[in-house]
């Protein structure tokens, strides 16, 4: 495989490479959604919102090892896991994780590209069909109405998302 095939497939949209960005650039306080199903049970799930609350680097390769995410979900991992700055803080946290990427994805014996990555993308807001099964706490939603005179059905479905 060529360097020109590992770019050209690095290049392509998130929805092709599994949710795979090329970079991410996180630091405190960065909202961030996961972009796959962790542990639905505990509602680690596709398009869950957080904050990241810290980043812990591995000495040894100077690369993160572990996000912090403080969310509304991850309670049985928070409570079954051997750290306890997770406890303490109530944050979930994130492993990077190996992902397999075929360079021509519709011939079965094409070459992979294999990458560790996190499982997240920072996000600044969310359309209303990425808050359906969400629970939030905090809430901003326009109401203005641009090109149409009138609401249509669905469209302020997020205020039912809210918790309060």
């Amino acid at each position: 495989m060529s360097q020109q095939d590992v770019e050209r497939v690095l290049a392509k949209p998130r929805s092709e490479t599994g949710g795979l960005d090329s970079d991410i650039f996180l630091k405190h306080t960065a909202r961030v959604e996961l972009t796959s199903n962790i542990d639905i049970a505990d509602r680690l799930i596709n398009g869950q919102l957080g904050t990241v609350v810290r980043v812990d680097i591995n000495q040894t390769q100077q690369k993160p090892s572990t996000v912090y995410v403080n969310n509304n979900a991850g309670k049985h991992l928070i409570e079954t896991n051997s750290n306890s700055f997770d406890r303490e803080n109530k944050v979930v946290p994130i492993k990077p994780v190996l992902v397999k990427i075929k360079i021509r994805p519709n011939k079965p014996s094409s070459p992979e590209i294999q990458k560790t990555h996190f499982l997240l993308t920072i996000v600044y807001a969310v359309s209303i069909p990425n808050v359906q099964g969400l629970f939030l706490t905090n809430l901003v939603v326009s109401l203005e109405l641009v090109k149409q005179k009138a609401f249509n059905y669905g469209q302020i479905y997020a205020l039912c998302r809210a918790t309060s």
